[in-house]
């Protein structure tokens, strides 16, 4: 991801591995690129920060990627190759607002309750 974000000369992409302040990151960021885990995804729709993510994920993160896209609160990328194509046609803004929508204490418990259901089945 570095070397393409070099070569079409993509200052603002930031590319890490683990760090600390994960939130912090989140909070300045304009998308979040990664897996939809739980905690990831609450961090970002109680941030309003835009989640892409791809399809082929872990089952877990797949049923909340499902989850998330029926509630129009991130973007799939189907393949590696597509994702910036994918991400400069999708309207940030939407996701954003959406999550807005969602970020309430009925939005996240709906969301709470799904995880708890679909991966730990309670």
């Amino acid at each position: 991801m570095n070397k393409y974000a070099t070569k079409h000369n993509l200052s603002n992409l930031y590319v890490t591995n683990y760090i600390d302040d994960i939130v912090g990151l989140f909070y300045i960021a304009d998308l979040v690129v990664g897996k939809t885990g739980g905690l990831t995804s609450t961090e970002c729709i109680g941030l309003q920060t835009p989640i892409a993510t791809l399809k082929n994920l872990p089952s877990p993160e797949y049923n909340n990627m499902k989850y998330l896209l029926n509630k129009k609160l991130c973007v799939v990328i189907p393949k590696p190759k597509r994702a910036m194509s994918v991400i400069k046609n999708t309207d940030l803004k939407k996701i954003s607002e959406n999550m807005s929508k969602s970020n309430n204490k009925e939005g996240l418990e709906l969301f709470i309750k799904h995880i708890l259901y679909t991966q730990i089945n309670i």
